[in-house]
């Protein structure tokens, strides 16, 4: 591990990918030597601790597609069981299948459904595009990285967050406090430009690290770290840690709870690769695999080690679901439950099967053309379907327990 990498501000660091780097060391990619950064490193802090922590305390809510920026798929809402299904807002373009991605807003008047932003109580309103995964806050919106700003719902509130070209990044998981931004990226692999020569060929990298807002305005870097020629995901924790993984199966942990800006305290291989992450009750959460074969699921503690590992006999397509006190849900191709590494039930579907949590561990699940309402205990306590059939995708909870889901035409809401 090398710690020679030292930026000052986000614009270095994507600015080192899009225009090359004079001076930079040279690393070996694919067998070819190229002229770029280390190959990885700490980004130099420039803020107090306290100021740090203090910042960390206040990171607002959030609500994406995966939950919050854990990715843990549950929302602070109770459980409150819905008795009906109500057409919302109708689409103006038919869609080849249900929309996978659906987040509420705070009040449940706004609602991002695969790109599009609009107010449900309002028809009228403009209708926002936007790229990439959607993220709600109490005070407005942004999205993963292919539009910063954040939209919000009074317009004396604006926050600018770093730029950095269209296509060249993206935000995997984001929270922010009012002066504070913590973020897990990757940046995509962009082609040189024809006046460019061709040893600046440029190459992935997956980072993570938290920014704090100046008097200025200006966001300056606290600390982070960046591995360049890796992809793969991350998530953010409530206890000033930032976990992430490569898609070669390293997992790294960035602690802010130290007297050291951005420590890596964690950085281990894993024995099975992962796709994607979860910050949960049970620990860490990994799931591998993909395939007709299922997938795999290990759970790690603070240090990075297994505490549990299990096959999974489907192919599960969200990461794991917090469902409180260890417990975790998978859903996809089935669904199946597991408390403290046990399992407590497990079964295969013929239907795909989404699911968002309540706070008390009851789950809102899609399945097929019904919106269905399981407790916690795995008793159902309603089924609601869909007029004429239409094939629901994945729900969204908003925090007054009202339940969001669409078919290809249509927005419903359950209360």
């Amino acid at each position: 591990m090398s710690n020679n990498f030292f930026l000052n501000g986000w614009a270095l660091v994507f600015g080192l990918f899009l225009a090359g780097c004079g001076g930079c060391n040279t690393a070996t990619q694919n067998g070819k030597e190229t002229t770029m950064g280390a190959s990885e490193g700490m980004w130099s802090p420039v803020e107090p601790r306290p100021k740090v922590i203090e910042e960390w305390r206040r990171l607002m809510p959030s609500m994406g597609p995966d939950g919050d920026h854990t990715n843990a798929g549950r929302v602070r809402a109770g459980l409150r069981v819905p008795s009906t299904l109500t057409p919302a807002r109708s689409f103006l373009a038919r869609r080849f299948e249900p929309p996978q991605e659906i987040v509420a807003s705070f009040s449940g008047n706004e609602i991002a459904v695969d790109g599009l932003l609009f107010k449900v109580d309002d028809p009228t309103a403009r209708v926002w595009g936007y790229g990439g995964s959607a993220v709600f806050f109490p005070d407005g919106f942004t999205s993963d990285g292919r539009d910063q700003s954040v939209i919000p719902w009074h317009p004396s509130i604006r926050l600018e967050l770093p730029r950095f070209e269209a296509g060249n990044g993206t935000i995997l998981a984001f929270a922010r406090s009012p002066a504070m931004l913590a973020v897990v990226l990757r940046g995509d692999p962009v082609p040189p430009a024809p006046h460019d020569p061709p040893e600046r060929a440029l190459v992935g990298f997956l980072g993570a690290g938290v920014r704090t807002l100046r008097a200025n305005g200006e966001y300056r870097t606290v600390g982070g770290y960046m591995i360049e020629g890796a992809s793969g995901g991350g998530a953010i924790g409530y206890d000033a840690r930032i976990a992430f993984f490569t898609d070669a199966g390293r997992f790294m942990i960035l602690s802010y709870n130290t007297a050291e800006a951005g420590r890596l305290e964690v950085d281990v291989t894993l024995p099975v690769r992962p796709k994607n992450l979860s910050i949960t009750s049970a620990g860490y959460a990994l799931l591998s695999g993909g395939s007709g074969a299922g997938n795999y699921l290990q759970v790690l503690d603070e240090k990075g080690e297994i505490k549990w590992a299990t096959a999974v006999g489907f192919n599960a397509e969200q990461p794991a679901i917090d469902g409180g006190n260890g417990r975790l849900y998978l859903v996809g191709n089935g669904f199946a439950a597991f408390e403290n590494g046990k399992p407590l039930w497990s079964s295969s579907s013929s239907e795909r099967v989404s699911a968002m949590a309540f706070s008390d561990g009851a789950l809102a699940m899609t399945v097929g053309t019904e919106l269905r309402i399981v407790d916690r205990q795995g008793q159902l306590r309603a089924k609601l379907s869909a007029p004429e059939g239409e094939v629901l995708g994945r729900p969204a909870v908003a925090p007054d327990g009202a339940i969001w889901v669409a078919s290809r035409t249509t927005l419903y809401v359950a209360r």
